[in-house]
């Protein structure tokens, strides 16, 4: 027949409970880490410098190679059809060594 105890731990169980929540709740936190806070992060105080702008005459050279390309762009509702050339079959099986 079962027993019921009105101590549902023992004695070691009490001690290993608080250890075991206290581990989990600290987390990481144990293991030191790599880099200190400077770290790798940017200071947000400074400011970059402005990136520099293409002259003019470049940027209406691209502009006009754009229009070209979106000219010269052909639009199809009929759907895309697989290649079936040759060179798209994988290679055939090779045969096992005789010995």
């Amino acid at each position: 027949m079962l027993r019921c105890s009105k101590q549902p731990f023992d004695p070691i169980a009490k001690v290993l409970v608080p250890l075991l929540f206290a581990a989990l709740v600290s987390g990481c936190s144990i293991f030191g880490d790599d880099e200190g806070p400077e770290g790798d992060y940017p200071n947000l105080a400074e400011v970059p410098d402005r990136p520099q702008v293409a002259p003019l005459e470049e940027q209406d050279a691209i502009a006009s190679g754009l229009r070209a390309d979106q000219r010269a762009a052909r639009y199809s509702d009929a759907p895309l059809a697989q290649s079936t050339a040759a060179g798209s079959a994988p290679p055939p099986p090779s045969a096992p060594d005789a010995a």
